[in-house]
């Protein structure tokens, strides 16, 4: 509005005050929708979790019973019944809340067993037609639950509280789309882009600049490579784990260990299989070690990569010796637990390119010395009275699609099997530093010191 245009007036100041006093009723009335629609999200997710572990032992007690069924009466008794059931019917109503129209489902009568209907079956096809009932009404509740999500939150790896919003996301453009515009006061009092790159990410100028004294980082590496294209302001809490996770029962841990030869040494890698993870290098210095000492590897990856790494293993003729799995993503703590106990004294990390590496900080949590490229971030988690280091060589710069150029810091894998032998060849040595590594991971990496940092930026 131009000056000439302002009416100094007491009436103008009214007006003024009176539509201030609509956006502040507007702006009360949107954070309590938004409130009411976090609670109600919160409470579904709670139910659901319930749910998928009813659905999980519902669906095996339904094809266990439908299996009895065809084994007592035949397939073709079992599909006659079939034919024989009513539609399965639903109604479906609607709640409001906060003027956000959410899904009702309720199973009609029509689906409700009766009671003279399972007298003209035979005992095991009844059972099986009750067990898919109660299945089938643990679907609906599971499709009730899941559409609420759909509708509401659509920002990837993001959690969201009254005081606080801090989006976990590697830097890229998208990404700083969404914090831009959850960042706002009208959805957060403080907000943070928990952010991590592995190199320079591929963001215009004035997208970066938009971080500006929000970005929080979990390395030093991280802050350095994010400074060089023009962010200001950057601060620093190191990603944290739960050092009770990985205390497991000292039975499950020897239970996997059978798997492999009492007499030979046995690590554990876990990673996408991205060209980063240094999984090539990985495999080659099992290679040499194993012309001394017998090494097995077990890789759970990616299943994109699987077919990849395979090759290359075979090619290096380790068919014996190192083992793939696609369960990358699909695996629980516990399970990652047990295999990162289940290793001889050490833990190798091999990547060349990362924005803080997790599995270091994890593998020492379990008290195995961790040997990683000397570089940053890996080598900010560890001095050399907890771990080995190894040297690497050169820089290599790689686009990874169109949001990142990765920085690899390539070493010689010869130099990682030198290291892994003398790890080998000096159990006091190294198992003494893994006992420090613990300690270390004990009291700089749990996750409640790690992220109460957060409250003080």
């Amino acid at each position: 509005m131009a000056l000439h245009d302002v009416k100094v007036t007491r009436l103008e100041l009214t007006r003024v005050k009176a539509r201030r006093k609509i956006a502040e009723k507007g702006l009360t009335l949107l954070k309590s929708k938004r409130g009411a629609l976090i609670t109600e999200f919160f409470k579904q997710i709670i139910k659901l979790q319930d749910i998928r572990i009813n659905v999980a032992d519902e669906t095996k007690k339904a094809i266990d019973s439908m299996k009895i069924a065809e084994a007592y009466n035949g397939r073709l008794a079992v599909e006659m019944a079939a034919v024989e059931q009513q539609k399965a019917n639903v109604l479906i109503k609607v709640n409001n809340i906060m003027g956000i129209k959410m899904p009702d489902i309720e199973k009609s009568k029509a689906m409700q067993t009766n009671s003279y209907e399972v007298a003209f079956f035979p005992s095991a096809i009844a059972d099986a037609k009750e067990a898919y009932e109660r299945l089938f009404s643990f679907l609906i509740d599971v499709a009730e639950k899941l559409y609420m999500p759909n509708i509401v939150f659509k920002v990837p790896l993001e959690f969201m509280t009254w005081d606080y919003y801090i989006m976990v996301c590697t830097v890229a453009r998208n990404a700083i789309e969404w914090f831009s515009l959850y960042s706002q006061p009208i959805y957060s009092k403080r907000a943070f882009f928990y952010g991590v790159v592995e190199g320079s990410p591929l963001c215009p100028e004035y997208y970066v600049r938009k971080l500006d004294d929000k970005l929080v980082v979990p390395s030093n590496f991280c802050k350095n490579e994010l400074e060089k294209i023009g962010v200001k302001g950057i601060k620093i809490v190191r990603h944290g784990i739960d050092p009770n996770e990985f205390n497991v029962q000292e039975e499950e841990v020897k239970a996997f260990r059978q798997r492999f030869p009492d007499d030979a040494y046995f690590i554990y890698y876990v990673a996408s299989g991205d060209t980063r993870k240094g999984i090539d290098k990985l495999l080659e210095a099992v290679k040499t070690v194993n012309q001394k000492y017998k090494l097995f590897l077990q890789i759970d990856l990616h299943r994109s990569f699987e077919q990849k790494w395979i090759a290359y293993r075979d090619k290096l003729k380790l068919e014996n010796r190192v083992f793939m799995n696609p369960s990358f993503g699909n695996m629980t703590r516990h399970e990652i637990a047990v295999k990162m106990n289940a290793q001889d004294l050490f833990y190798v990390h091999p990547a060349t390119s990362e924005g803080f590496g997790l599995g270091i900080c994890e593998g020492m949590a379990c008290g195995k010395t961790p040997i990683t490229c000397d570089a940053p971030p890996m080598n900010e988690h560890f001095t050399e009275k907890e771990g080995y280091k190894i040297p690497y060589t050169h820089i290599e710069y790689e686009r990874h699609l169109n949001w990142m150029i990765f920085k690899h810091h390539m070493y010689n894998p010869k130099d990682l099997a030198d290291t892994i032998i003398y790890a080998i060849e000096h159990p006091e040595e190294t198992k003494e530093k893994g006992l420090k590594a613990k300690e270390k991971a004990q009291k700089e990496y749990h996750y409640m010191e790690c992220y109460k940092k957060f409250l003080t930026l």
